[in-house]
């Protein structure tokens, strides 16, 4: 008759909770706020920072930081998530803006409008559009070229999150790459590869 053999193993309230959270964020049907709120908690109330809760459920550092940056949207906002009715990508675009006035105005108009991502950024791209009158001491704004606006896309793509080419004499210019929080900031970092 063979043997069989079982592990006891004594594991305190602590990371009893840790595993349920865990294991219920390994679930397929949970909405974006609902992700990132748990993974706001493995962070309150664990101290486990970005990376390791990437790696504790198998996804990118990078998907973390975004599910943590829906949490800032305006709670009307994260409601329209919650139902399904703003996707994820509608989010990470929201998310860079700092009005929250606008934001809420700019989710409603999706969903009265059925606004794609892509629309949406070129709507947003519209209202950036600089007025005609001249500020002082700052030089106008041209209309950028398809190909200046196709790097942005893909930069922004790769970043997730808001990014402008200025382009101006012998193809000289500027990349402005926005972020929103320290840990935003060491998000981009990893992802640029910059050395300590």
């Amino acid at each position: 008759m063979p043997l069989t053999a079982a592990i006891i193993k004594e594991i305190d309230d602590k990371t009893i909770l840790t595993l349920a959270l865990i294991e219920n964020l390994q679930r397929t049907d949970l909405n974006p706020v609902e992700e990132g709120e748990g993974y706001y908690q493995l962070s309150r109330d664990f101290g486990m920072t970005q990376q390791q809760i990437a790696e504790t459920v198998g996804k990118d550092r990078t998907t973390i930081a975004n599910m943590l940056r829906v949490l800032q949207l305006p709670n009307s906002v994260r409601t329209l998530l919650e139902e399904g009715k703003l996707t994820l990508g509608h989010a990470k675009v929201l998310v860079g803006l700092e009005d929250a006035a606008q934001i809420t105005r700019l989710a409603r108009e999706i969903v009265a409008d059925g606004l794609t991502v892509r629309e949406l950024e070129r709507r947003l791209r519209g209202e950036a559009a600089p007025s005609d009158k001249k500020r002082p001491g700052r030089p106008r704004k041209t209309e950028q070229r398809p190909e200046v606006r196709r790097l942005e896309d893909r930069l922004r793509r790769f970043l997730q999150t808001d990014v402008g080419i200025t382009v101006g004499k012998n193809h000289k210019g500027t990349v402005t790459i926005h972020f929103f929080s320290a840990d935003d900031l060491e998000r981009l970092l990893e992802l640029l590869k910059v050395p300590d």
